[in-house]
């Protein structure tokens, strides 16, 4: 990545309101993530902005549930992959993504949408206190997520 790629990454993640990016990244251009979080990353954001726009009470559930269900899918993706990798060190990114997704993306979400409807989100709050919960057996290739 040239240095001129990883600024607009690094403005980019930072309007999404990822305000840590930096600890993911490094001197030498380089993002210590997946491409596939990342994108997951801006594209939630841009979808939950434009759910937000056309907020009203009626809609509450609805949109709620779709960020609920749009999250779990990475979850399921970043679970597969857990247990489906044998290599160890490939095993440690594949758990960096997962931190990032459940310890800096899922707060963001949160907050943003508590400041968009006026409310916090139990659901959300549920799904981020729950993912700590989870337990990977890495003898299995089923996702239970």
């Amino acid at each position: 990545m040239t240095p001129e790629a990883l600024g607009k990454l690094r403005e980019e993640m930072r309007s999404c309101g990822v305000g840590n990016f930096d600890q993911y990244t490094g001197d030498d251009c380089w993002v210590n993530l997946s491409y596939t979080v990342v994108a997951f990353t801006k594209q939630t954001m841009a979808f939950l902005e434009e759910a937000l726009k056309l907020y009203f009470p009626e809609l509450h559930m609805v949109l709620l549930e779709s960020l609920v269900e749009i999250i779990l899918v990475a979850v399921q993706h970043v679970d597969y992959s857990l247990r489906c990798e044998q290599d160890p060190e490939k095993k440690a990114f594949i758990r960096q993504n997962a931190s990032f997704l459940y310890e800096t993306v899922l707060p963001v979400v949160e907050k943003r949408f508590e400041e968009g409807v006026g409310k916090p989100a139990k659901q959300l709050q549920d799904l981020r206190n729950a993912s700590r919960l989870m337990r990977v057996n890495p003898e299995s290739t089923t996702s239970v997520v």
